[in-house]
């Protein structure tokens, strides 16, 4: 599997380092990647560090992604083929060094201030680590029943979430070792950082517009296999989270 790191991190010591990593996985669908990285450019004014994971995309958005790379503030990786939503999150959280964690969808659309709400939110409320847009709430299968907001959800949606390097540093992000690929992965991270004793909090603003799945549907109709893979990560969700859900 041949890859290719365009650009290395940020020095986390220069006097310019940025605020927050933006963390981006892409698979095709240019349109709406390009409209989710002009809308970032457009509407963050924390100092960021764009970086992005190409999974295997067609030439339009890989050429796409190839000229953000010759900005100073973007990091492109790309792989030939597409390995998923969970890996590449967390290699490109590794590489970065600024304060705060967004993880962000590429078929999402950002209004201003969407980024300063969300380390803002953090910086005021010191037993809360994580924080996004929407939250969900499980039923006793695991499996997603309704949206909420507020710091009773049960997790919160991986297409827009916060979290402060500090907290990744002692926490980690996503499952590898018992999740593969992608989905389910939110709402485990969530329900690990509340049974640590955190808190987690969707945002009653409407700051971020999610598309919803352009991404997902066509990977899962490229690779039907992949319905397996989801199962045995629901089967590992009721496995491990079962006591919880069940209340």
């Amino acid at each position: 599997m041949k890859s290719r790191l365009l650009k290395r991190k940020p020095d986390s010591n220069s006097p310019t380092s940025p605020e927050v990593d933006i963390i981006m996985v892409v698979r095709g669908q240019f349109p709406y990647v390009k409209q989710c990285v002009e809308s970032i450019q457009k509407n963050t004014r924390n100092g960021y560090h764009l970086y992005l994971w190409d999974n295997g995309s067609d030439e339009i958005t890989a050429k796409y992604l190839q000229s953000l790379a010759q900005e100073e503030n973007v990091t492109l990786h790309r792989e030939e083929e597409n390995i998923g939503f969970l890996i590449p999150n967390n290699r490109l959280v590794e590489l970065g060094s600024s304060p705060y964690i967004i993880l962000i969808n590429s078929d999402c659309e950002v209004r201003e201030g969407w980024a300063g709400f969300l380390t803002d939110w953090l910086k005021d409320n010191p037993n809360c680590e994580q924080v996004g847009y929407l939250g969900g709430y499980l039923d006793e299968t695991g499996r997603g029943v309704s949206c909420g907001q507020g710091g009773s959800v049960d997790y919160i949606c991986g297409h827009c979430f916060c979290i402060s390097r500090k907290f990744y540093e002692e926490f980690g992000l996503f499952d590898e070792e018992n999740l593969n690929f992608a989905y389910c992965e939110d709402s485990d991270f969530s329900m690990r950082i509340r049974e640590s004793g955190k808190d987690i909090h969707a945002l009653h603003l409407d700051m971020v517009v999610h598309y919803g799945n352009k991404t997902a549907i066509p990977v899962l109709t490229e690779n039907p296999e992949l319905n397996k893979i989801i199962e045995n990560n629901h089967a590992y969700l009721r496995k491990r989270w079962g006591k919880y859900l069940k209340k």
